[in-house]
Formats: structure tokens, sequence, C-alpha cells
């Protein structure tokens, strides 16, 4: 973990490395309840054309890796929600809209 995340980490009290994953993972078994997260990916690729491995899946859904913005900005869109419901609803009401409500498509 970088000095930076460690930083945010501390002023946020966050216990992860990002504020998506639970929110990912939840929305993602909640639209594909039978789809196990390698057929995930491979959705993702189908429908966004943006590839992500398992790995990095499961390490997003675990907390245990930071999301690029255009990572989040394809996993909402195959999840059919904005970003913003993406982020953790107590780190957004600490820190504000990450897209002000605006559309993600």
């Amino acid at each position: 973990m970088t000095r930076r995340a460690r930083s945010l980490q501390a002023r946020f009290g966050l216990e992860t490395e990002n504020v998506t994953g639970n929110a990912v993972k939840r929305r993602r078994l909640e639209l594909f309840p039978q789809m196990t997260g390698e057929m995930f990916c491979n959705h993702l690729a189908q429908t966004t054309g943006f590839y992500m491995n398992i790995a990095t899946l499961s390490k997003i859904e675990r907390g245990k890796r930071c999301v690029m913005d255009y990572e989040l900005h394809f996993l909402a869109r195959c999840l059919g929600v904005t970003m913003d419901e993406l982020i953790d609803s107590e780190f957004r009401n600490q820190t504000g809209s990450l897209t002000q409500g605006t559309p993600n498509s």
C-alpha cells in the first residue's frame, strides 16, 4: 500500500484500500446471482469492451486493491448504476458526491 493510500485510510477511518468493493460485489450478486466472478469478467468484457481478470475483480471486491477511475466507470456501466452509487455511503457522506449525480453512460 502506498503512503498516500495509508494517509487517506487514516484520514477517513477506512479499513480497506477502496470504498467501492462492497457495493460492486453486492450489486454483482444482486444482478447475477448464479454468475461466478470469472463469468462476470467475461460479461463485463462483452457488454463494455473492457476486460478485467478475476484476480483483479476479487481484490477490488475484497478491498485489497485501489480502483482506477476508468475501472469504476466500466463496472458501474455493466452493473447499471452510477459511479456514485458504487461509493461507500459513509465515505460519500464525509467527502461529497463523486459524480454529482451525473449519468455515467
